[in-house]
Order: C-alpha cells, then sequence, then structure tokens
C-alpha cells in the first residue's frame, strides 16, 4: 500500500517547480476450539488441495481472489489544491504453497497483486506569478511475494510478507495561462523491497480482525502504512474485507472496502 504514497511525492516535485516555490496444499489442522464461520463440511479433491475456508475467520493459508475500492488521503498541501486523495483499486490473488518442516511448523503462501490509482484536478498557482496548473497522473504497481505464518497458530496468526512491487508513475501535467502554457508527460518506473509485517485474530464465528504494516524500505520509515480491517464471511467461499488505511505518523488516512471468493 505504501507505493500508493509515491505519486502525491512526484506531483509535489511537478507543483512546486511549476510554480517557482506524489500451500500448493497443506491442509490447515482445524482447532476445534476455534468456531468456524459456517459449519464444517466434508472435503473433497480440490485443484492444488487448498485448506477449506471455514477452518478459521482469517484469509491466511487459503486460496482466494479479491478486489477493492481504495480511497487514500494525500497530505502534501500543494498536491492537495488539485486533489485530495487518490482513488482506485487493487486486485489480489492468493494461494497457499507449502510448509517448511521445521520444529516450529510454517506455512507459506504465495500471493500476486495489481494496484491501480490516480489523481486528477487542476488549481491556481497564486500571485506573483498567477498560473493554473492541471495533473492527470496514475500509478499502477505490481505485487508478487510470499506470507510466512506459523502453522499451528490458533486464534491469533502473526505473519511475515517478503516479495517485490514494480511501480509505473505515468502524469500528465500543464502550467501557463491561456497560450502561453507548458504541457509534459513525467514516466517513472521503479522497483521496491515488498515487506509487511501483520497478524489475524478470530474474533466471532465468521468475523475475523487483521492488521497490516506495509513497511516502507526505501525512503523514511514514518512513511509506512497500517491497515485495519474487519474480515466478514457471508458465505463458507464468500468474504467481505473493509477498514482504515492510514501512515504511521498520522497522516493520509482513508481506506479500503472490497471482497472475494475463497477457491
Amino acid at each position: 500500500m505504501r507505493a500508493l504514497y509515491c505519486l502525491p511525492a512526484l506531483l509535489a516535485l511537478i507543483v512546486c517547480g511549476g510554480s517557482s516555490q506524489t500451500s500448493f496444499g497443506q491442509d490447515f489442522e482445524f482447532n476445534e476450539s476455534i468456531p468456524s464461520p459456517v459449519a464444517p463440511t466434508q472435503r473433497v479433491e480440490r485443484v492444488f488441495n487448498a485448506p477449506p475456508p471455514s477452518d478459521h475467520t482469517g484469509l491466511l493459508g487459503k486460496m482466494y481472489m479479491q478486489q477493492r475500492y481504495l480511497r487514500v488521503g494525500i497530505d502534501d498541501p500543494d498536491v492537495r489544491q488539485l486533489d485530495d486523495t487518490l482513488q482506485g483499486f487493487d486486485t489480489l490473488f492468493n494461494l497457499p504453497a507449502i510448509t517448511l518442516d521445521l520444529p516450529t511448523p510454517l506455512d507459506l503462501d504465495v500471493f500476486f497483486g495489481y494496484t491501480n490509482v490516480g489523481i486528477k484536478g487542476s488549481a491556481n498557482s497564486g500571485p506573483p506569478l498567477d498560473l493554473m496548473v492541471s495533473v492527470n497522473g496514475k500509478s499502477e504497481v505490481y505485487s508478487v511475494g510470499t506470507t510466512i505464518y506459523l502453522t499451528e497458530a490458533e486464534r491469533w496468526r502473526p505473519f511475515v510478507q517478503v516479495g517485490a512491487e514494480f511501480s509505473r508513475f505515468d502524469v500528465d501535467f500543464a502550467i501557463g495561462n491561456g497560450l502561453n502554457s507548458l504541457a509534459a508527460n513525467v514516466v517513472d518506473n521503479d522497483t521496491d523491497l515488498l515487506l509487511n509485517a501483520g497478524f489475524e485474530f478470530d474474533l466471532l464465528d465468521s468475523l475475523g480482525y487483521r492488521t497490516t504494516v506495509d513497511i516502507e524500505t526505501s525512503d523514511r520509515f514514518r512513511d509506512s502504512t497500517i491497515t485495519n480491517e474487519l474480515i466478514l464471511w457471508l458465505h463458507e467461499r464468500v468474504f467481505v474485507r473493509g477498514g482504515m488505511v492510514t501512515s504511521l505518523d498520522g497522516g493520509g488516512l482513508g481506506f479500503a472496502i472490497g471482497g472475494g471468493l475463497a477457491l
């Protein structure tokens, strides 16, 4: 999620410069002390032998696909004159991979994600230049990685995610007044280490809680983002999830909401 904040940092440079001042399949061991979202059903042979979605109320160890709507606030005052939020969507596919046979067994999932957010607006730079600044920008982020978590965890399941993010920022902007305007396009590609940490917790029979810290690895640590979400199972294989998103320093407040299907 932190890659979303790179677009406002890029835009800030443009705006400020223009005004002379963006498993495969191990079976999850069902703990009978934890209520399942729905009554357990008889196991049947499935592709990749993924664990049944009813084993716990989180998403770890499950094969699923999801999509969410994103709306993330922007802190930079120069960029906020153009637009105060980044809006878009993300898509994620998760696949259980393997179990590491260690003294404390660990499970590994693999995931593939895509995020697309944008910003669009215009504002007057004010005196003494009195120029109109218009921006239409888009950020696309492709991510791939693995989630590592405790196989024998019960209601509380900590996890770490490690991978890579491939980002592309494409910004069209115009600065000027009437016919005396300058139009340009800025494209920036970047690759970053993806490093997340968090946990899931079973709240009720069909309700789980998940918190994720998306750690900033290429800039200031306080630019890392934290997401707090609830996961509600409407059916054994259908869930909705949503919650608040913000940076660790308290800025850029926003939310993410969507749902998915466990396969």
